[in-house]
Parts: C-alpha cells; sequence; structure tokens
C-alpha cells in the first residue's frame, strides 16, 4: 500500500510534476532551502521542549538546535524558543504523545469500501491534554506570515486537510481529540545590523557616529538579544496558539476531497502522466521550486550532485539515501 500523507498530497495539488519527481521517484534536493533548515531545527528543539517537564524544557530544546548553524540564524532561532517558553510554559498542557505515527485505511465516502492503493499515514508532533481535561493534536509550524486574527493564514486552516488527517490519525492511535492545535511561531522580521560604509559615516561634533550609523557589524549575541526585545514587545503577532476543529459535515467534505485526491494520484501513476505547472514554479516567497532546472531541460532528476533518493515519506521510516 502507498501511503498518502499530508505533504504528498500538498506536492500534488501544488504541481504534479514535483509530485513525480519528490513522491514516486522519491528524488529529493541534497541542499535544503534556508527556509526549511530552519524550520526543521526548531521543529527538532520543539519536540525536546515537549519531552520534559517545565522547569528544564528551556535548557533541553537549546541543546537540541543542530550544531554548525550560522550563528546569526542560531541567535534567531533561541530568540524563538525562549519567547515560545513564555508562552507555553504555564499553560497546563500535559504531553501524551510525541512524534506518533499513524496510519489508517482510505475509504470510499459512496461505497464505504477500503482503498486497494492508498492508506493514510502521517506522524503528529504532539498529542496533548489541556488543563481542562480536552486532549488536542499540537502541530508545530514556523511561518514568515502574519499569523494575526482576520488574516490569511487563519483563513486557510478552515480547509486545510492536514488538520482533518491528524484529528483522525489522532482517533485512530486512539486519542478522542477535540481538533488541533496549531502552534505557530512567527520569525523575527528584524536582521542583523551591519557596519555603516566609511564613505557613508557622519560624525557628531565630540567624534561619535549619529545614532543611526555603526561602526562595525553587530554581533550573533547582540542580534539575538534585540531578537528577543522584538518578540517580547509583540508577542501575539509572534506566537500564536489556533485552535481548529472539525465538524461532522467538515469530515465529510475532508472524505471526499481525500478520495477524490487519491484517485487523480493513482490515474496519474497508471498513465506515466504528470503535467507541470508554472503557476508553481516561484511559489515559495520567490524562490524557485528545486525542480525547476529539470523540468526547463537544464539539469537531470538523476544527477547524483543535485538529488538523492529517499523513498516517498522519509519523515515516517528511515530509508537509505543513494
Amino acid at each position: 500500500m502507498n501511503l498518502l500523507t499530508a505533504s504528498r498530497m500538498k506536492s500534488f495539488r501544488s504541481c504534479a510534476r514535483q509530485h513525480y519527481y519528490a513522491f514516486v521517484l522519491g528524488r529529493r534536493p541534497i541542499a535544503e532551502s534556508a527556509a526549511l533548515s530552519f524550520g526543521t531545527a526548531v521543529h527538532a528543539a520543539l519536540e525536546a521542549w515537549w519531552s520534559t517537564g517545565p522547569a528544564g524544557a528551556l535548557a533541553l530544546a537549546m541543546q537540541h538546535l543542530p550544531e554548525g548553524m550560522d550563528p546569526f540564524v542560531r541567535a534567531r532561532a533561541e530568540a524563538m524558543l525562549i519567547g515560545y517558553d513564555v508562552a507555553w510554559r504555564d499553560r497546563g498542557f500535559e504531553a501524551l504523545a510525541i512524534e506518533k505515527q499513524f496510519t489508517l485505511p482510505l475509504i470510499n465516502p459512496d461505497t464505504g469500501a477500503r482503498s486497494r492503493t492508498w492508506e493514510l499515514a502521517g506522524k503528529v508532533d504532539v498529542i496533548a491534554r489541556g488543563p481542562d481535561g480536552r486532549v488536542w493534536v499540537i502541530e508545530h509550524k514556523t511561518s514568515s506570515e502574519d499569523i494575526g486574527a482576520g488574516g490569511a493564514y487563519r483563513a486557510r486552516l478552515t480547509l486545510d486537510g492536514q488538520v482533518s488527517q491528524y484529528i483522525e490519525g489522532a482517533n485512530a492511535l486512539g486519542y478522542a481529540v477535540a481538533g488541533v492545535i496549531y502552534d505557530v511561531l512567527r520569525k523575527p522580521t528584524i536582521d542583523p545590523l551591519k557596519a555603516t560604509p566609511e564613505e557613508s559615516r557622519k560624525y557628531k561634533k565630540d567624534g561619535s557616529l549619529y545614532a543611526s550609523q555603526r561602526d562595525r557589524d553587530e554581533s550573533p549575541e547582540e542580534y539575538r538579544d534585540r531578537c528577543i526585545e522584538s518578540l517580547g514587545a509583540n508577542p501575539d503577532r509572534h506566537f500564536a496558539q489556533i485552535e481548529v476543529v472539525r465538524l461532522e459535515a467538515d469530515r465529510d467534505e475532508y472524505a471526499f476531497d481525500v478520495w477524490q485526491l487519491g484517485e487523480l494520484m493513482r490515474e496519474s501513476e497508471r498513465t506515466g502522466r504528470a503535467p507541470r505547472n508554472g503557476d508553481a514554479c516561484f511559489r515559495y516567497a520567490g524562490s524557485p521550486c528545486p525542480y525547476l532546472a529539470v523540468c526547463q531541460g537544464r539539469d537531470s532528476i538523476n544527477n547524483p550532485y543535485a538529488f538523492r533518493t529517499v523513498g516517498a515519506s522519509p519523515e515516517l521510516a528511515p530509508t537509505k539515501a543513494a
């Protein structure tokens, strides 16, 4: 059985050719994008944060940031973890499961028959009980978008299939969850300060530079402190715990959505046709899709210096890289 994960369906909806390269051939870029590697690093730290009690959570999370990070990237991540600890440590949630994998059958909503091609699968970040006794799936996300009330980020969650899939997955694991808490960390929007070019520096009569000018680059430690100050000045802008629930009608809609999408994906594999979507080539904050050069004929998907084989769902089962 093929595993139908939320990330796989998202890839197919974005671009069938991208899905073919990433999930049918299992070929993934060797070099991660900066945004993806940052999100992966913070995710690992948050997994550690939830694995212990509030008293030692922040220190353990800091220890799980990977070695070799750019010092300024690490400074930003540390500031976000400090703000995250303040946002969560007194909320009274108890982790029941962390990084728990699930599989469940894909059911035809018209006939009740199980798919002979697909199983739904995924891995929930955290399942936790809140102080009122309700149990939630907690899904960590880092974002550069506006996560405030009334924004596009929150509006999309009403139709987010991952929410529905994780609720069904948690139920299959034996947890009667109230819904999903989207645990969103917005990145600080400030950048490290650079020294003012010598030819542009202006000095006061006492020989000091004007306040807006600098004679040296900002250090990582100074940048981290400035990020902490920025996050602390407006925490609601940077840390959101968004409760998303699904009514019975929503679950029915999701069942039809995911079944039909599975049929389209099966048909694509059966015919060997995976059309390109030019609208998705620069969808990632203006950065090119990692497969753009392959689609343009300037590179090969078999280039061992650009791509490696990891299988369809490396996040669910360890595979050997090619």
